[in-house]
């Protein structure tokens, strides 16, 4: 009997997990469409920057490459634009992406 209880308190926690993980992982997507739709709306290369940014951090849970590239990007849109906050935040999405 303690065995079944075991068992059903698993399989309840694993079903758990796995719902939470598919809504979490359909949130993240929704919040990269919607920063993607402000890219094109974006008053100057600064809030683009900045938008690019959070894109690459957000993308860390589903992919550490895509992370690695949007960071690798940035940073350099950062240099050409002298931003120190952008350069800095995509040297932590680098770092993120290699964590």
């Amino acid at each position: 009997m303690v065995t079944f209880k075991f068992y059903n308190y698993t399989t309840s926690l694993l079903f758990l997990f796995f719902y939470l993980h598919l809504f979490s992982s359909y949130s993240q997507t929704l919040e990269i469409r919607t920063l993607q739709k402000k890219l094109i709306n974006s008053p100057d290369s600064i809030t683009y920057i900045d938008h690019l940014n959070n894109i690459g951090f957000i993308m860390h849970m589903k992919s550490a490459d895509s992370c690695l590239i949007y960071g690798i990007k940035v940073k350099a849109m950062a240099d050409r634009h002298n931003y120190p906050k952008g350069k800095a935040d995509a040297i932590c999405n680098i770092a993120t992406a290699f964590f």
